[in-house]
């Protein structure tokens, strides 16, 4: 396994790197090439469309902000796998390419199941990194769960609650080392992070 702090240092420098000097464009949205398209099913029987780069052992998935789609991630996906990661986007319900309508209160459920997919293949060391929502569905997934192989979250920029899903009665349950960003000028975001930080267990 990667120590926790060997993960996260180069993680975060590269993350941060590419959110200043990378500019996303129509085009540079697609993945720069072809990757095998995942279907992750969940417990309720609707089926998410996802992605996979690279391989190995040591996995990452990404879990997307409110209102967009996985393919926000697919660059710095390609740049993990290449680093020697496995990664894997996907479409929350109802958003993108997945069955369902859109359930943001339920989102958690698709995290858990994008674990199950990954454990199932091969994964042992499991990272979750959200942005905004996909950040909040990430504590709310794991908070109070012993996850076998789950190393570490990472949210960005993600409120306590959005859309009836919230973060706010399972983040003192929360066992899993944690890091939670946010810029100090976007909007709610700092206080958000720092009370998440404040409670978490």
């Amino acid at each position: 396994m990667r120590p926790f702090k060997s993960f996260l240092l180069p993680f975060l420098a590269s993350f941060l790197l590419l959110s200043v000097v990378y500019a996303p464009t129509v085009e540079s949205r697609r993945p720069p090439r072809v990757v095998p398209c995942a279907i992750i099913p969940t417990g309720e029987g609707i089926r998410l469309s996802g992605h996979v780069f690279g391989g190995g052992e040591d996995a990452v998935i990404l879990a997307h902000m409110y209102p967009d789609d996985q393919t926000q991630w697919y660059q710095f996906a390609m740049f993990l796998s290449e680093m020697g990661y496995k990664v894997l986007t996907f479409d929350f319900r109802g958003f993108g390419e997945s069955e369902g309508q859109i359930s943001v209160a339920r989102n958690y459920r698709d995290i858990q199941a994008a674990v199950s997919f990954l454990q199932a293949r091969g994964a042992k060391n499991i990272y979750l990194v959200g942005a905004s929502m996909g950040g909040t569905a990430s504590l709310r997934a794991i908070a109070g769960q012993k996850i076998p192989g789950l190393r570490a979250v990472v949210t960005v920029s993600s409120p306590i609650e959005i859309l009836g899903l919230s973060a706010r009665p399972v983040i003192g349950e929360l066992r899993t080392p944690a890091l939670f960003l946010a810029a100090e000028d976007d909007g709610a975001t700092p206080s958000n992070a720092r009370w998440l930080y404040d409670n978490a267990g």
